[in-house]
């Protein structure tokens, strides 16, 4: 018995210490300066779940313990260069890794260098997910800056280069194939590629992974990128020799069913400081895409996955210029199996052959969406793919500034309530009231453009009577509760009466995203609603146009 209990309890130690144990980080940072993405409110790394946190600096060294901001780690797991204590730690769920803001970590030369893609494998939970990001108290230099990811390529809009400084044809800066983690606060740039279009070119800045089993919940927050740059394009027919545009921003799994409760939030993809007309700036994966700003690209959001589309920012999105490929503003060629959505969104000065996609599959509802300044009267500017299978496309109190809406022939859209200036809905959709069908010059003298010009802003309107335009939007459409009345909660939670019409905006300083960039004009609480994606508010009601860009400033990296 002695010998039996002996061999028992070294059995036990064994066991014990031959499997691997979660590390354990210091204390987080505690300021409320966390994205909850469900809410949109600022909140604290403590609630949502991160309880313990690792530290990462230029200045540091894997050796140190990496639990404070006084010992920080040099790399963060997951990099190839990471070594000592940052190699052998194992990340566990509810752990956060705070990088310095200011510090540049290099994928082409210089130091600290990743050593390659870094490749996250660590996998939180619901309730204790794994963070990597920032702590906007801990930076270098004189103000907090985000930390950065450098391909160390010059940054350049030229459309002639010979090679790049620093060949990242195939590589991913981050690459998360796990679930339950949210990636924060990052500015990523400086990657060149030189490949073919069918080899996906650069691959991409973020890869949020493969298989519905594994990668999940994903959030991908607050990141700029920017400052791309490719070799000469030299095309084939079709795409298929040559150097072509297949590089990527944010991608993943092509699948329907892929990365189920990933998130896009309040990111910011601008080509402005690059060859604007190259990039595909989210590729596949918008399973809900929130609260972005896409813009200067050859592609805007180009997803199979599509759930819920709202608050984005897309503008200046042109043809490519390799002559091939097919540029998109957005296009949805595949959606959630699932009630889905696509609301608040701006899409405007875009020259991209087609600047909206959608191919419903499902019951699908487009509402508060403003359109201006995309190609002009005969451009569609929300081109319907009626083979997908759907039941029901709602399409309402939307305001559109040239182009067309809809599908040759028979589709399944249900109108209601949108303005239409200078524009129309083609084809035969199953039903339509309460249109506003306005020439351009009858949307100017009403006060809702800004010119008499499809090219014009689109404002608030400021009178109660459009100025004597008739019919008037102002009270003009039914009661959208009549429309969705087969799926009244998702109707109260985004455009029953009282919810506020909001937008987003983009602060070309900090390279941040405004949220929200509109007062609160609430719905009617009776009667009918105006029609269009703006209200009429009312004097002494706070208004509900959008307000201008604030904290504006000019940041040298």
């Amino acid at each position: 018995m002695a010998r039996l209990l002996r061999y028992s309890v070294i059995s036990v130690l064994f066991l014990f210490i031959s499997i691997p144990g979660w590390a354990a980080g210091g204390s987080c940072p505690t300021a409320q300066n966390y994205l909850n993405s469900s809410t949109g409110a600022l909140t604290t790394l403590s609630s949502l779940g991160v309880t313990n946190c690792y530290f990462v600096a230029a200045d540091g060294a894997d050796s140190n313990s990496g639990t404070s901001e006084t010992s920080p780690w040099l790399h963060a797991p997951g990099m190839p260069n990471c070594s000592g204590t940052c190699a052998s730690t194992n990340p566990g769920a509810g752990t956060g890794f705070i990088f310095r803001g200011g510090d540049t970590w290099h994928y082409g030369a210089g130091t600290p260098a990743t050593g390659g893609s870094w490749t996250w494998s660590w996998a939180g939970t619901s309730g204790s997910p794994i963070y990597v990001g920032v702590d906007p108290n801990w930076y270098s230099g004189s103000m907090w800056v985000r930390p950065l990811l450098n391909g160390d390529n010059p940054i350049t809009a030229s459309t002639a280069l010979s090679s790049c400084s620093y060949d990242e044809s195939t590589m991913a800066f981050a690459n998360i194939a796990v679930g339950y983690v949210t990636f924060d606060n990052f500015e990523i740039l400086g990657g060149c590629w030189h490949s073919t279009q069918n080899g996906n070119g650069l691959c991409c800045l973020v890869y949020i992974g493969s298989g519905t089993e594994t990668t999940h919940n994903i959030i991908i927050s607050n990141n700029y990128l920017h400052g791309w740059s490719h070799v000469r394009f030299s095309c084939g027919s079709g795409g298929g020799s040559g150097n072509c545009d297949g590089a990527q921003g944010i991608s993943g799994d092509s699948h329907q069913d892929a990365c189920p409760g990933c998130q896009l939030v309040r990111n910011v993809i601008d080509g402005s400081d690059s060859d604007s007309s190259s990039f595909s700036a989210v590729l596949w994966n918008c399973y809900d895409a929130h609260q972005n700003v896409i813009r200067y690209n050859s592609n805007g959001f180009v997803c199979n996955n599509m759930h819920t589309f709202h608050d984005n920012l897309i503008e200046y999105i042109s043809e490519s210029s390799d002559g091939q490929t097919h540029s998109n503003g957005f296009e949805f060629n595949a959606e959630s199996a699932a009630t889905n959505t696509v609301y608040n969104n701006v899409v405007r000065h875009n020259t991209a052959a087609v600047v909206g996609w959608l191919n419903p599959s499902q019951t699908d509802y487009f509402f508060n969406n403003i359109y201006y300044d995309n190609g002009g009267s005969g451009a569609q500017i929300v081109d319907v793919d009626p083979t997908g299978g759907g039941t029901s496309l709602y399409i309402w109190n939307n305001t559109f500034l040239g182009g067309t809406v809809g599908a040759n022939g028979s589709w399944e859209g249900k109108l209601q309530g949108n303005i239409f200036c200078d524009s129309s809905a083609i084809g035969s959709p199953v039903s339509s009231g309460s249109e506003i069908n306005w020439t351009t010059a009858q949307c100017y003298n009403a006060g809702y453009i800004s010119s008499a010009s499809d090219s014009a802003d689109v404002i608030a309107p400021t009178s109660s009577n459009c100025n004597g335009v008739t019919p008037c939007a102002a009270g003009y459409a039914a009661n959208q509760t009549l429309t969705c009345s087969t799926y009244p909660s998702l109707c109260t939670a985004y455009t029953a009466p009282g919810s506020a019409l909001l937008g987003v905006g983009y602060n070309s300083g900090s390279h941040a995203v405004i949220y929200p960039n509109y007062n609160g004009g609430p719905r009617l609480t009776s009667g009918s609603w105006d029609a269009g994606a703006y209200l009429y508010a009312g004097a002494g009601s706070g208004g509900n146009s959008p307000n201008p860009p604030s904290g504006l400033s000019a940041v040298v990296n």
